[in-house]
Order: C-alpha cells, then sequence, then structure tokens
C-alpha cells in the first residue's frame, strides 16, 4: 500500500568514514516503495488490473508516481497537507545498501477511510498484498473485507520494525494470510512471536536455521517466502513443488506435510547496478505465477528472472520486465 520517491546516493570510494568528509559518488531518483514497486512490476508482468491504494502530496514527486503507474493509480489519493513520502538509500560500489534516510509522514494517512473509500475494489480481488507502512486501523479493516469476501492475503513486511504489525491487528488474520515474504531478519522477528527457537549469535545464520525456522512457523503461516539475498529465497509450505499454490476456486493448495526448498538466484557475470526493488520484483514474478495457476516452480523462476531484471538496471522496477514471457513452460524446471 506505499510508496515514495526514491533518491539512490552511490558512494565509489571502498572505504566511506564517516566523520563529515564529502565522498565521490552519483546519484539518481526514481520511484520506489514496496507497495508502488510491486504494483508497477506485476503490471509489467501482464497482470493489468492491479490496482495500489496509496496517499500521496500535491507534489511533483507524487505526479510523478502516479505517471508510473497509470490506471493501477486510479485508486490513490492526493493529499494538500503532506508531501509524498521520500526515502533516500546510501549504497557502496556494489550496490548494496548502507542505510536509509526516510521521510514517511505520508504513510499515516493510509488509514481506514482510504480503504472505506475503496471497498468495491475488494470484491474481485483474487489477492490483497498488504506491506507494514499501512495504519493499524487499515490493516485491520483490510483484513475485514478480505474476510468478508474470502480473499487470500500476501504480507509483505517491508521492514523489521514492522515485521509483526499484522499479527497485532487481532484474530482476523488466522484465517486469511496465506502468504508471507520476509528476509532473514524480519524472518526471526516472526519467529520470536511464536516462541519459534533462534539461534544465540544471528550473525551467523545458516540455510538450514532458516528452513527450520520457517518449517516450525507453518505452524501458524501456511505459506513462507523467505529471501535470502545471493542465496536465493526459500519456499515452505505443506505441499510438493509441482502443485499451484491456489486452486481455481481461490483456496490454498496442501496436500501433505511441510517441506521446504531452496531456489538459487539465476547465475549473472555483469555488474550489478542497485538491489533496491530486487525483492519487489522477485514479490511480483511470484505472484504472477500464483495467480496465473502455474506450478510453485515455475512461480519461483519467474520472480528469479524479474529480481536479475531488477539488479541490472538503476530504476526499481525497470520496463525490460515487459519483455519476460509470461508463459509457464518457459520457466518449468
Amino acid at each position: 500500500m506505499s510508496w515514495f520517491f526514491f533518491d539512490r546516493c552511490k558512494v565509489k570510494k571502498r572505504d566511506k568514514k564517516m566523520n563529515g568528509s564529502t565522498h565521490k559518488g552519483e546519484s539518481r531518483r526514481s520511484c520506489g516503495g514496496v507497495g508502488r514497486n510491486l504494483t508497477a512490476a506485476l503490471v509489467y508482468l501482464g497482470m493489468t488490473d492491479t490496482k495500489l491504494l496509496s496517499v500521496i502530496g500535491d507534489d511533483e514527486a507524487g505526479r510523478a508516481v502516479i505517471s508510473s503507474l497509470g490506471k493501477a493509480a486510479s485508486t490513490v489519493r492526493t493529499a494538500t497537507d503532506i508531501g509524498t513520502a521520500r526515502y533516500t538509500a546510501v549504497v557502496d560500489k556494489n550496490g548494496n545498501c548502507c542505510f536509509g534516510i526516510g521521510e514517511m509522514e505520508a504513510f499515516s494517512k493510509i488509514n481506514s477511510r482510504l480503504i472505506e473509500e475503496n471497498t468495491d475494489i475488494f470484491k474481485d480481488a483474487p489477492l490483497l498484498v498488504i506491506d507494514g507502512n499501512s495504519s493499524l486501523d487499515a490493516m485491520k479493516l483490510a483484513l475485514d473485507i478480505s474476510s468478508r469476501n474470502q480473499i487470500p492475503v500476501w504480507y509483505e513486511p517491508t521492514d523489521l520494525q514492522k515485521a509483526l504489525k499484522i499479527f497485532q491487528c487481532g484474530s482476523p488474520w488466522k484465517n486469511l494470510l496465506h502468504f508471507v515474504s520476509p528476509n532473514v531478519n524480519e524472518l526471526l522477528a516472526m519467529a520470536k512471536y511464536f516462541d519459534v527457537p533462534t539461534p544465540s549469535d544471528e550473525s551467523k545464520i545458516d540455510i538450514e536455521t532458516v528452513k527450520n525456522i520457517t518449517e516450525e512457523l507453518n505452524k501458524w503461516i501456511p505459506v513462507i517466502i523467505a529471501t535470502l539475498g545471493a542465496q536465493g529465497v526459500l519456499i515452505t509450505r505443506k505441499c510438493s513443488t509441482n502443485k499451484p499454490f491456489l486452486n481455481k476456486s481461490n483456496n490454498l493448495i496442501e496436500d501433505g506435510k511441510t517441506e521446504s526448498r531452496l531456489y538459487s538466484p539465476l547465475s549473472y557475470d555483469g555488474k550489478i547496478v542497485s538491489v533496491s526493488g530486487c525483492g519487489d520484483c522477485l514479490a511480483a514474478g511470484i505472484i504472477t505465477g500464483i495467480l496465473r495457476g502455474w506450478k510453485e516452480s515455475s512461480c519461483v523462476s519467474l520472480g528469479l528472472h524479474a529480481a536479475k531484471e531488477s539488479l541490472t538496471s538503476f530504476e526499481t522496477v525497470p520496463s525490460t520486465l515487459k519483455t519476460l514471457p509470461v508463459i509457464q513452460n518457459f520457466y518449468d524446471f
């Protein structure tokens, strides 16, 4: 549900000193935000009925974001008393984020009123994606509407501090939350919430430990899509890799014991420009496959191809996603 204007400052020197000195680098500006990125990527991948619920300011940045989404932004509200949210990321010479600075006052406007004004778009929605930037009231109301319309929910934590937000909405999430897509730190936060054991030294967590955690979490969350950076993505659910996630009635498919599968990133010998937006493109590819009824491995393969496109671009969501074939046979393992 969130979006913002994204400034990326790249420091070219290897050793950065936080002493007030000036570092040689370059900067670029683009549209960003989890909600906006997912929406743009889904539209590029052919899911043209996607809608974004969010709020922007009446400013140049807001107009740029609207322009980047076309009709998918028809449900975005403009507020005159705030500016469009901004995020400035400082990245190193390899494109990895060192730290970010957020100006996110606009997120307070993503409230229950915004949801109430757009209840009609929920009726035929096959999936609701909620990110952690929404207000708790908005989240609760969205879950309530999803419950009445039997819409499965995907939760993107967005940030470590917001990883548990959906669980603070009361009991409705228990029957609606089908998918979560945390990174390792967000996954650990979820594990602690459910009293799942975590390692004492979290800096040395390995794949086997992540697997054990996700399989324990599967008692409460049906599908866990753990993003592991350069190691790939781990899918945990009660089903085999050659089965879709949802059936034709949009119900979750579960036919066995809990299983986990690690999918490695696609090989890439070129220069990584930026990792910002990579995870959103990965999620959008997987969602596209899910909504088309593809088997798990094909969904993830499309996601990995979309993520690879993002790594090579200064844009968080590159328009080259439109060139990816959305045909299941192309992504069969």
